[in-house]
C-alpha cells in the first residue's frame, strides 16, 4: 500500500506534540501497583502495554531519523517498576526529536502496512498512540480531555489504513503481533475517541 493518505501536505507535529502531552498526563497517573491491571488490550497488562507502547515510540524515533524501527523488541521489559513514567515519558520525548528535523517529513519509509514519507508516517503513530493511550486510561479509570484535532487525524488514519477494520490480518516482521482487532459496532452518537477506538477492535 503506497501513501494511503496524501491528501493536502499538512504538517502533523503539532498534533503529535499534542498526542504526546495526552499520553504524558495519564502517564502521570501509572503507580507501581497498576503495573499488574488488566487493560482493554487483551494481550496485555499495564506493564506489558507500558513496554509496548515504550517500543511503538522507539520505532516511531527511528522512523523520523531513519534507522531501522525493527530493531527493537515488541514489548520493552527491563524498566523498574517505579520507573514507568520517566522511561515512556523520555522515549515519548526522543520520539519527538527525532522528527524535529524537516527533512523527516520528505524521508520515505517502508513498513509492513504503507509506504509514505513523514507526513503521512508520523499520523500512524499519532493513531497508535492515542489508541494505546485510551487503553492505559480506561485501565487506571483515568478521565482524559481527549483533544479532538489528534483525535480526527488518528480516526482518519485509521479508517484510510485500514478501511474494513480488520487489524490483525496485517502482516508483521520478526514474529511482532498487532494488539488490535476487527471493528466493532458504536452508536452513531458515540464521542469520536469511541469511535475511533472502536474500529481498533475496543469496546468503548
Amino acid at each position: 500500500m503506497t501513501n494511503p493518505v496524501a491528501s493536502p501536505r499538512i504538517d502533523p507535529r503539532p498534533t503529535w506534540a499534542v498526542a504526546v502531552h495526552t499520553a504524558k498526563q495519564v502517564l502521570a497517573h501509572v503507580r507501581p501497583d497498576d503495573l499488574g491491571r488488566p487493560t482493554p488490550c487483551d494481550e496485555f497488562d499495564v506493564a506489558s502495554l507500558l513496554g509496548h507502547m515504550t517500543s511503538a515510540m522507539m520505532r516511531t524515533e527511528a522512523v523520523g531519523s531513519g534507522t531501522d524501527p525493527f530493531a527493537f523488541p515488541n514489548i520493552i521489559t527491563d524498566v523498574p517498576s517505579d520507573a514507568w513514567p520517566a522511561t515512556l515519558g523520555a522515549q515519548l520525548d526522543a520520539a519527538t526529536a527525532a522528527w524535529a528535523d524537516d527533512a523527516s517529513l520528505d524521508r520515505v519509509t517502508t513498513l509492513p502496512w504503507v509506504t509514505a514519507d513523514g507526513t503521512t508516517m508520523l499520523p500512524t503513530y499519532v493513531a497508535e498512540l492515542t489508541v494505546h493511550t485510551w487503553d492505559l486510561a480506561q485501565a487506571l479509570g483515568t478521565d482524559v480531555d481527549w483533544d479532538p484535532d489528534a483525535v480526527a487525524m488518528a480516526d482518519g488514519v485509521a479508517r484510510t489504513l485500514l478501511p474494513d477494520g480488520r487489524c490483525e490480518e496485517m502482516e508483521m516482521p520478526n514474529g511482532m503481533t498487532i494488539p488490535f482487532h476487527s471493528a466493532v459496532d458504536v452508536s452513531s452518537g458515540a464521542a469520536p475517541i469511541d469511535h475511533l477506538v472502536a474500529w481498533y477492535g475496543r469496546q468503548p
